[in-house]
């Protein structure tokens, strides 16, 4: 009969070690990552309206939740608006607010708007510490105020990348330097009528550029004292390369761009087109004026002003 041995071995099962990981620092894992304070046509909300924004950015790995966080616009009034629960930021992912002063709407609208002549938006913690304060000055450009790079950098004025990643792309048109007031008739009676077939007074605006340019919030007015007497309504675009009719005939009620003041051809007087800021972008003093005549730049859209004969939205020559 064989003999059977069994040899028993002493294993020693090897312990797992399982590395903890510590919870990640929402305070320094968000970050405000652009700014949209006059929005006319880069991002609109579930309503198809272009309203201002606040984009966020989730620099982690993880979904962070932001329920019950604020964002404000104002440094006495830090919990102006609260995220509503269930706010998830997603993992390297954007979130945009809308600050559009409409928080009846559906989603995320606080009840306040960003200001084109710029101030300070600050998002808090539910416990109402600061998390970040961002500081951004007037706009006369079409731009928003974003992080280069994307998330990390510092803010500067760049091309609108609504819900996207921020990059240094094309230098933005200044329009401060894009269109200018072009030619003015202060005495019509035949050159250029309005939608009713009145031969009103008018200005003329000229586009030097390529590019549609929106020149909603801008001011045009007769009064160096008040410049803003006169603004043009949102969604005022000037063409490229294009004219643009100002009806000076103190109608208002009017359907179209007529403003609240007539010119003086028996006087002459100024005329003066500002930022939504009231940074003047062209003053043109014109004297007086009979109804055979216009006081337009030759050459077109650059050269000095001269009594000539009227060019209404077209080529001055």
């Amino acid at each position: 009969m064989g003999l059977m041995v069994i040899v028993m071995i002493n294993c020693k099962k090897d312990k797992v070690v399982v590395p903890v990981v510590p919870p990640i620092d929402v305070s320094k894992s968000i970050v405000i990552n652009e700014l949209m304070p006059k929005n006319t046509q880069f991002g609109s909300d579930q309503n198809g309206e272009f309203k201002d924004w606040i984009e966020l950015f989730n620099l982690s790995s993880e979904d962070i939740d932001l329920s019950g966080y604020y964002l404000t616009d104002s440094k006495t009034d830090l919990t102006k608006w609260q995220f509503p629960v269930g706010t998830i930021l997603g993992k390297n992912g954007y979130l945009i607010v809308w600050a559009d002063g409409d928080s009846t709407q559906v989603g995320l609208h606080t009840p306040f708007k960003l200001s084109a002549l710029g101030e300070t938006v600050t998002l808090l913690t539910a416990e109402k510490k600061i998390i970040q304060e961002v500081t951004y000055p007037a706009i006369s450009l079409q731009q928003s105020y974003a992080r280069i790079p994307n998330g990390t950098g510092d803010f500067i004025w760049a091309s609108p990348t609504f819900e996207t990643i921020n990059k240094q792309g094309e230098p933005p048109i200044d329009l401060t330097k894009s269109f200018v007031i072009n030619e003015i008739m202060a005495k019509n009676t035949q050159f250029g009528s309005d939608q009713n077939g009145q031969f009103d007074d008018w200005i003329e605006l000229y586009n030097l550029t390529s590019e549609d340019l929106d020149i909603s919030g801008y001011f045009l007015s007769d009064s160096k004292k008040d410049p803003t007497k006169w603004k043009f309504p949102v969604g005022t675009t000037l063409a490229k390369n294009a004219y643009l009719i100002v009806w000076a005939d103190a109608d208002t009620l009017q359907v179209g761009l007529h403003a609240n003041y007539k010119l003086s051809a028996s006087l002459g007087e100024t005329v003066v087109l500002s930022a939504p800021d009231t940074t003047l972008i062209n003053e043109v003093k014109f004297p007086v004026a009979d109804a055979l005549h216009s006081y337009g730049r030759i050459p077109n859209g650059t050269g000095n002003f001269v009594v000539t004969t009227p060019t209404y939205n077209a080529e001055n020559k």
